[in-house]
């Protein structure tokens, strides 16, 4: 699933667009690619929302420049601050379509529209 670019792409309006459209491809049984922008900035707020929403995976190529490394760096500190509140962490890997956890009775939809 493809969505045009916003025009302003740090307003809550996206985010929460984005976060109704992860949770809807989740009541699909679908998984979520999290992937960063071309010309990304060095925000790693990314990270975050990755983590947060359990989509186990995000995309922000080779960490050759510093808009990407900030984002890995994140990754890192958010798995130490988590360690550190006692809980499990766990590399989704090869399973990181369900990473956001189990759906009961999935709705399949017809076409990529959902009708």
């Amino acid at each position: 699933m493809s969505f045009p670019s916003p025009p302003f792409p740090h307003s809550i309006n996206y985010l929460l667009k984005f976060v109704y459209r992860a949770n809807l491809a989740f009541s699909y049984g679908w998984g979520v690619f999290v992937s960063h922008r071309s010309g990304e900035t060095t925000d790693d707020f990314i990270a975050d929302l990755t983590v947060g929403l359990r989509t186990g995976h995000l995309k922000t190529g080779a960490p050759a420049r510093g808009e990407r490394v900030v984002k890995y760096n994140r990754l890192m500190d958010i798995e130490d601050e988590i360690k550190a509140s006692g809980e499990e962490v766990k590399y989704a890997g090869a399973e990181f379509r369900t990473a956001h956890g189990k759906v009961e009775n999935p709705k399949i939809p017809l076409n990529l529209y959902g009708y």
